[in-house]
């Protein structure tokens, strides 16, 4: 009984290591996104663009979701880089 007693506080540990790990992830990979999103804006600010930055987390429920918001103004802003990057070369 000693031995299942252990494991299941091991099993338990894990299980609680591992999700604070994903939450790190996730909140680094939104950190990541929110560092492009302003990397982006000031490239686009040098070449004479103005965007709206700004990403309405309001309402947001999960990391997940607010990654999500952020992962695609993120994209919005590359496809304005490359709309403009693009026509240039042309």
């Amino acid at each position: 009984m000693n031995s299942l007693n252990k494991i299941a506080v091991t099993a338990l540990s894990l299980a609680a290591l591992s999700s604070s790990v994903f939450a790190d992830n996730i909140n680094d990979d939104i950190r990541e996104s929110k560092a492009g999103i302003e990397a982006l804006n000031s490239t686009l600010v040098s070449l004479g663009v103005n965007e709206d930055t700004h990403v309405d987390v309001s309402g947001v429920i999960t990391p997940s979701q607010k990654l999500a918001l952020y992962d695609e103004k993120y994209q919005e802003l590359q496809n304005t880089f490359d709309n403009i990057h693009f026509s240039q070369k042309l």
